[in-house]
């Protein structure tokens, strides 16, 4: 038996023996969560199922294999679909389809900050609003993000691969961006199709970027996190984006100019598009940078 040690605040000199630890599989467990699942629910505010893991937090991300959800009204304020972030290991063969998203600041979230893989995704008929609290910016409809996250800048990244997002319809301020930290390290093989955007207005981030250092923002990226498009994406290999169209008010004073994608670094690209525009006159709908991409749409 192993007993740890329990020091007296009033008397640091006095040292007691811990209780002894128990068994996640014990009868002394089971009682301790027949008490706190309770409690747990009203703290949650919720009469529904809580379910708790004898783990860290990245315990239920790398629980997350050949898993589906459906026939859900989500309100949050982060992500709507949230994968990956900390995990080391496969979060893979995931469905996410009919949902509402009532509010998040991002309704699609895939990052990776460690060495993982998150491949397999299809997210489909999503409908909703990322219309957050004027004080929380930088919005995003889909977000997905491959960053070093303060382990060095020549550290294994994780990786993302083989996604399908579709049938979106959404009211935003904000961006569908896909960025990786560096060149070379691409996300693979994703594809957008039939995202209809509406912008009530639109974000100003060359003048919200700076001031953004969370890490759910990839600051290894800054010319990305400061362009205006629709759609953002840098460091792609395999990005496919069919009748991505956008609703946006007429740039002008109050109002910046968007593009209808900016891409950096994206390799194997195809852009069908044909109902994608700026929202300024000579403004360009495309701007490719040094991308491979074969475009069957306006510029």
């Amino acid at each position: 038996m192993k007993l740890g040690r329990m020091v007296n605040a009033s008397n640091p000199n006095t040292i007691h023996a811990a209780a002894p630890m128990i068994g996640h599989r014990s009868a002394d467990y089971s009682a301790l969560q027949l008490e706190v699942t309770p409690k747990l629910q009203q703290l949650l505010y919720t009469g529904q199922r809580v379910y708790l893991f004898t783990a860290s937090s990245t315990g239920p991300m790398e629980g997350c294999v050949r898993q589906a959800s459906t026939k859900r009204i989500l309100n949050t304020v982060c992500a709507a679909l949230g994968i990956g972030a900390e995990t080391t290991c496969g979060i893979r063969d995931i469905a996410f389809s009919n949902c509402v998203v009532e509010s998040a600041l991002r309704m699609v979230h895939i990052n990776m900050w460690e060495p993982g893989t998150v491949e397999n995704v299809v997210v489909s008929n999503i409908t909703g609003r990322t219309m957050t609290p004027p004080d929380v910016r930088q919005e995003k409809v889909v977000y997905i993000d491959v960053q070093s996250h303060r382990r060095g800048p020549d550290c294994e990244l994780g990786k993302v691969r083989n996604v399908v997002v579709q049938g979106i319809a959404a009211e935003t301020r904000g961006r569908c961006i896909l960025t990786a930290n560096r060149r070379g390290d691409y996300i693979e093989d994703v594809t957008l199709r039939d995202i209809q955007l509406r912008y009530p207005e639109i974000e100003d981030n060359p003048a919200l970027a700076p001031k953004q250092k969370s890490n759910q923002n990839n600051n290894d990226n800054p010319e990305a996190q400061r362009a205006n498009a629709v759609l953002v994406g840098e460091h792609i290999r395999g990005l496919r984006v069919h009748n991505l169209t956008a609703r946006m008010p007429t740039a002008g004073p109050g109002v910046p100019a968007m593009h209808g994608a900016w891409l950096r670094d994206v390799r194997d690209g195809f852009i069908d598009c044909p109902h994608l525009a700026s929202n300024k006159p000579g403004h360009p709908t495309l701007d490719l940078g040094d991308s491979q991409v074969e475009v069957r749409a306006p510029r």
